[in-house]
């Protein structure tokens, strides 16, 4: 008799997390103009959520998906971070404009959004390890306290000459991925991220690099910087591979690079500026 009325007790609590987590759906949909969008199968229906497009859910029925790849406009209300078994949020708005406030997701693991997305703030997310923003517009973006973040990729559509962008990257000592394509970005702090393993930076407007504290640097490709004079690889004895061609580099030392395997430095300014080490044999 006990055990059946835990096993009732639990059943109740589930349906009301279920019906709550229908509820937080319901108003994800209306906020978005959901009426709009081209694939909205099962969305405000009776059936169970994991049959709604672009939901998936663990075997007790709760959210821990949501990918969705349409026309949205509006902004993201704050009540999708009650989803409490929510670990991926994957977002393509093609045409419109979203915002967000991801703020205090308490499973979220990867943030992937793709489009016009008009504002993102992320914060307080513990268990965040990806990110990943494709966007037309970065002046309005902002993350702190994602502890775990370990990949990062910021793509822009094209880059605005008048307005300059900085990144301080030191508060994620975990990163260990860096993809940064098309943004207006002339300063990057990345003095604190003693893991980084892969940095591939093209097309921004960075003018110098500090590299010097990146010890387990394996991958480093920096191209197209036209702006990029200084790049400091000092203590930079892991990298198997650099790839820092059409920049306006001066000079380039390469003596602590012991692992290396390939090299490209073409379209720069280098002349008899190029610091070798002995190669490795292969």
């Amino acid at each position: 008799m006990k055990y059946s009325i835990i096993i009732l007790i639990t059943q109740l609590l589930l349906w009301g997390c279920c019906r709550s987590e229908r509820s937080i759906l319901e108003s994800f949909y209306k906020a978005l103009d959901g009426d709009k969008w081209e694939h909205k199968e099962n969305w405000l229906s009776n059936k169970p959520l994991n049959e709604w497009y672009g939901i998936t859910t663990d075997e007790e029925g709760r959210v821990v998906k949501i990918q969705l790849s349409d026309t949205m406009r509006g902004k993201v209300p704050a009540n999708l971070k009650y989803l409490k078994k929510l670990q991926y949020l994957h977002l393509n708005c093609i045409t419109g404009g979203i915002s967000l406030e991801v703020n205090k997701y308490p499973s979220l693991k990867e943030l992937r959004l793709n489009g016009y997305i008009n504002l993102l703030t992320i914060e307080n997310c513990p268990k965040l390890e990806k990110l990943s923003l494709i966007s037309r517009y970065f002046d309005a973006f902002h993350i702190d306290v994602c502890p775990k973040l370990s990949t990062l990729e910021l793509v822009g559509y094209y880059i605005s000459d008048t307005t300059k962008m900085k990144l301080d990257l030191s508060p994620f000592p975990k990163l260990s991925e860096l993809k940064i394509y098309h943004l207006a970005l002339n300063q990057l702090y990345i003095n604190n991220c003693f893991n980084l393993k892969k940095i591939n930076i093209h097309n921004c407007q960075l003018e110098e690099l500090d590299l010097s504290s990146q010890v387990n640097l394996e991958y480093l490709k920096v191209s197209c910087n036209d702006s990029l004079h200084t790049l400091d690889l000092n203590n930079c004895t892991k990298l198997d591979s650099i790839d820092v061609g059409d920049n306006s580099i001066i000079q380039l030392d390469i003596s602590q690079c012991k692992e290396l395997r390939y090299l490209y430095c073409s379209g720069n300014k280098l002349e008899n500026s190029l610091i070798f080490a002995p190669f490795r044999p292969l």
